[in-house]
């Protein structure tokens, strides 16, 4: 039988999963679509990956702000006011007919999902330090079921605007306005839900601590990194998003490159690119959740967070320097069973031991901290990778990607377990 406290932490982390994974669905069924919407309006690989980057980059300017704030606040507006943001720019995304637009469209989109840090924050609320890792887990699940439904959605509705637009001369403005509408629909209806079922996590006491603090302040990054264990954790995951996000903004252009059998920047090479690479982000984001979901709380209990995070680092290094090697998609498919474990064992064991390791009263902003850095290297990563990709060849940015988790993976071996600091206030 549940205990009183379980009960009342549960229904609270079910509608947080419910709400970030309707925010990274939408984000998912954008992902096929992008490098060949930018394409129809002339935008080179480095171009691509820059309007990616340009996603990225909001997010690494707001993730902190929307986590000072929802110290001062609570979590539960600034989670609201994120997804009315992200509605609004996923509509304007397919409403865009010019590059400029649909970089005003990613942008936005980039300050709603900034918020993925409160939602995080938003766990550490309402979890024991104990239970921490499966509910950061529940965050990685998020993402891996949005990886899984988002991308064939977003395959299936840009192929259902295609055919709907056959025969007119718009045929590819179609074929990714369509899934960009759809994102924007399950952003409203994701808004409803959160107004409605979702409780405010934060004490009023915590509140009131919060509230005399700096929305953002250069001195918290420097006070975090100070810190022994939480310094090296913001670095392990900076380097580690930096390597993987070279992969994630070339993924669809490599897809392209290698198994599209049409001709490049036609609306038949397009639709086949769209589905691929659907198909392989279906794939990983499948696996990924089995882990995150399902998983990584008997992993953590049996081998420890530590380890986790050192052995996915070393399995995604592995996988990201074969990627762009295989001869066929099917021979792609295990090298994508290898990412999608080592995501799964990466990305909640960071995010909770930077929560176990940080002061108990600024969950927020150093979640909102690890967040930013994090959107940092996906502004920076990506823009690197398109130069790579463009400039020196197709195989570059995986193995630089394969590289640089290969120094995370090393870097990781120094990381001690994490001792919470007693509560202090950074100057």
């Amino acid at each position: 039988m549940s205990a009183p406290g379980e009960k009342r932490a549960g229904r609270p982390l079910l509608v947080i999963f419910l709400t970030v994974f309707l925010d990274l669905l939408g984000f998912g069924i954008i992902i096929p679509v992008l490098p060949f919407y930018a394409e129809r309006y002339g935008a080179s690989p480095l171009t691509v990956t820059m309007l990616g980057a340009s996603y990225s980059l909001m997010q690494f300017v707001f993730a902190p702000v929307w986590g000072r704030i929802s110290d001062r606040i609570g979590r539960r507006p600034v989670l609201l006011a994120g997804v009315a943001t992200s509605a609004i720019g996923y509509t304007l995304f397919g409403l865009a007919g010019s590059l400029p637009a649909l970089f005003a469209a990613r942008i936005l989109a980039g300050i709603g999902n900034a918020n993925i840090a409160t939602a995080q924050a938003y766990i550490s609320d309402v979890t024991k330090p104990e239970d921490r890792a499966r509910g950061m887990g529940l965050i990685g699940m998020s993402f891996g079921l949005g990886f899984i439904l988002g991308p064939a959605l977003g395959a299936l509705s840009g192929a259902l605007g295609a055919r709907l637009a056959e025969g007119t001369p718009d045929a590819m403005l179609n074929q990714s306005s369509l899934p960009a509408f759809l994102a924007g629909f399950l952003a409203l209806v994701n808004l409803v839900l959160g107004f409605f079922l979702l409780p405010e996590s934060l004490k009023p006491g915590a509140q009131l601590t919060a509230s005399r603090r700096q929305i953002l302040s250069i001195s918290a990054l420097t006070h975090a990194l100070r810190q022994p264990v939480v310094g090296l954790l913001l670095i392990i995951n900076f380097v580690q998003v930096f390597g993987w996000s070279k992969m994630e903004q070339t993924f669809g252009l490599l897809i392209e490159r290698l198994f599209v059998t049409e001709p490049i920047g036609t609306a038949a090479a397009a639709e086949q690119s769209i589905k691929l690479t659907g198909t392989a982000l279906v794939i990983i984001g499948f696996f990924s959740a089995v882990i995150q979901g399902g998983l990584i709380g008997r992993l953590a209990t049996r081998f420890g967070e530590r380890r986790l995070l050192i052995t996915g680092l070393f399995l995604n290094s592995f996988a990201l320097c074969l990627l762009s090697y295989v001869p066929s998609f099917w021979a792609l498919i295990p090298v994508l069973l290898v990412m999608a474990v080592a995501s799964g064992l990466t990305n909640p064991t960071l995010s909770s031991l930077l929560s176990r390791s940080a002061d108990a009263r600024e969950q927020g902003a150093t979640l909102g901290l690890g967040q930013s850095l994090g959107s940092l290297a996906r502004a920076t990563g990506p823009i690197l990778g398109g130069f790579l990709f463009q400039r020196v060849g197709i195989h570059a940015p995986y193995l630089v990607a394969g590289a640089m988790l290969f120094i995370s993976g090393l870097v990781g071996l120094g990381l001690k377990d994490p001792v919470r600091v007693s509560p202090t206030t950074p100057g």
